[in-house]
Order: structure tokens, then sequence, then C-alpha cells
């Protein structure tokens, strides 16, 4: 309820509080996207991203209201979420393609039911840099601290992953979360502790790890980082393979 009344119906009706925060980095214009539905069932993988790209024209208020459009001002944001997935699946070319491909390859691999892309921070931006500068301005501003409070608890009974580049000149691992603020902070919201979680190496170059799966296995769900040197894409077919036999899910 929390992104149909606090976020969807207050946008649709140029009500929503945009911060001086929110302001300042974010494109306000577009549509706010807390998540998206591809192919979700019952118990779909959760995919944590860190917030929107650049807005493209249909997510323009003024463009919704054409027929053709894949949001509806009359409709839920849930039922929208569905549109969302469908179009993205059609459009998305090039990298966004592939991680997407991988998303849903992923989730079969663990025998789940499709993939549910949440956002960190719902707001679109074309880049955004420096966001480990950026958690202390997140946590501070009203409406994300709501928004992140309910995501976490929505996270809490969820299989969900997290996918991030980080260096090349360190050694991959723990480290690679819990010194580095925005990754340690998105830790926090899927209840992740990456000094007491399980390594698994996924590709190797000249003897050395170039990307693992860091987790957790909490009750029946299980919590995880993808962590991939030098680019933010999953790894190849066989190291997802790697996640789904050691994740095989009923």
């Amino acid at each position: 309820m929390f992104c149909e009344e606090r976020i969807w119906d207050r946008w649709r009706a140029d009500d929503f509080p945009y911060s001086r925060f929110i302001k300042s980095k974010f494109n306000t214009k577009f549509l706010i996207e807390p998540y998206i539905s591809f192919n979700v069932g019952e118990e779909p993988l959760c995919f944590l991203l860190t917030n929107p790209g650049g807005g493209l024209d249909f997510q323009l208020k003024e463009n919704m209201r054409s027929a053709s459009s894949p949001v509806s001002l009359a409709e839920s944001y849930f039922t929208n979420s569905v549109s969302l997935g469908t179009h993205y699946s059609e459009i998305l070319t090039g990298a966004a393609r592939r991680r997407l491909d991988g998303m849903q390859s992923l989730s079969k691999k663990c025998r789940l039911d499709g993939v549910l892309q949440l956002e960190t921070i719902p707001f679109h931006s074309k880049s955004l840099p420096s966001k480990n500068s950026l958690v202390g301005e997140v946590e501070a501003d009203e409406f994300l601290f709501d928004y992140l409070e309910h995501l976490r608890g929505f996270l809490e009974n969820k299989n969900v992953f997290i996918l991030s580049a980080v260096s090349s000149q360190k050694k991959i691992g723990g480290d690679s979360i819990s010194k580095n603020p925005w990754l340690s902070f998105q830790s926090k919201l899927i209840n992740f502790d990456p000094e007491t979680s399980s390594f698994l190496p996924l590709t190797e170059k000249n003897g050395e790890v170039t990307s693992c799966f860091l987790y957790e296995k909490k009750n029946s769900w299980c919590k995880g980082f993808i962590l991939m040197m030098g680019g933010n894409h999953l790894p190849n077919d066989g190291a997802l393979e790697k996640i789904g036999h050691l994740f095989s899910f009923n």
C-alpha cells in the first residue's frame, strides 16, 4: 500500500512532496519507479538496484494519456509494474538487455518465479556519481527514510540479490562490501552481514577470482551479492549455473 498511496496516488495527482535533496539529485519529471515486475509468480527472485536511469518519453505524465502508453494513470501501480516489465522486455537493448536476460536466467536456475526488480531510490537520474557520499543525505531525507523502512520490511522474507561492480585493484570478498559505504548501506537493507557470509567464486583470471557470490541463507531465504570486477554486469551462464546449483529452491 505504501507504493500505491504514498507514491503513485500522489504522483499522478501532482501532489508528490519532492524534497530539496531529491530535486537537486534526480529528475523529477519522470514516473517514480519503486519496482518493476518481470513474469513474477508466487516466489520471485528479487534484484535490488540503485535507482532508475535516465527517463524516457513514455515515463512523462503527459504521454500516459495515450492509449499506446505502457503506463495508465487509471490503473494501480501494481498493474503498471507488470505492463512496464513487458514493455522493457520488448525495448531494452545492449548491456541493459543482457542484464535483464541474465537476471531472468538466474531466476530459472534457482527455480524461482520471475524477477522483481526493486530500486533503492525510486527516482530517475541519467547518472548517479559519488553514491558513497550520498548515504547520509539519503538516510536523512524524510520520504526516503520511510520508503527504505518499507523496502527493508518487504525484503525481509524474500530471496534478494544485489549486483555490483567492484574495484579490480583489490582482492574481491566481504571487504568489498563492508568498506564501501553504499554497498554497506544496501547490505543493511537486505539484512546481510558480509563478515559472516559464505563465499562462492564465480569466475577467475590468471588464478585470481574476478567475480563471486557472497551469500547468507536465513530460514528459507537467500540474501546475496554478486560482485564483478570492472563492470556492473552479470557473469556468464556457467557462473550463474553455480549459484543455481547452490540454491536449488523448491
